[in-house]
């Protein structure tokens, strides 16, 4: 995959979340005024959940994509995005999150792998 693929499909996403938090305005006062359950507003939580998540570790792919490699670049092109970077880390959709939860998710999955075949 090219960078320019990275970056058209960062796009794509981006669409996708933009529009996505202009419906939630919609939803958010038809809830506000008793017109939606509370039902159907936790599954629609969720689906923006899934939105943002995937929006944000695009967001940091494409971050890292554009990195300088020298140091003196990279001091300030970290410097020129810490807002980003700040906000990423803070939303959990850094490296360090992210390697963070596929690790968890690794062990919960040895776990229950394991706690099943003991089960037998």
């Amino acid at each position: 995959m090219a960078k320019r693929d990275v970056i058209r499909y960062y796009k794509e996403q981006e669409k996708v979340y933009f529009e996505m938090v202009e419906n939630v305005k919609d939803v958010d006062e038809a809830f506000k005024a008793g017109r939606l359950e509370e039902s159907t507003a936790e599954q629609l939580k969720t689906q923006i959940q899934i939105m943002r998540e995937n929006y944000e570790k695009i967001s940091y792919f494409v971050y890292l994509l554009n990195l300088p490699i020298k140091d003196k670049n990279k001091k300030d092109y970290i410097e020129a995005n810490k807002d980003v970077s700040f906000y990423l880390a803070k939303r959990k959709a850094d490296e360090q999150a992210m390697l963070a939860e596929s690790r968890n998710a690794l062990k919960e999955l040895k776990r229950i792998i394991k706690e099943s075949l003991n089960n037998e």
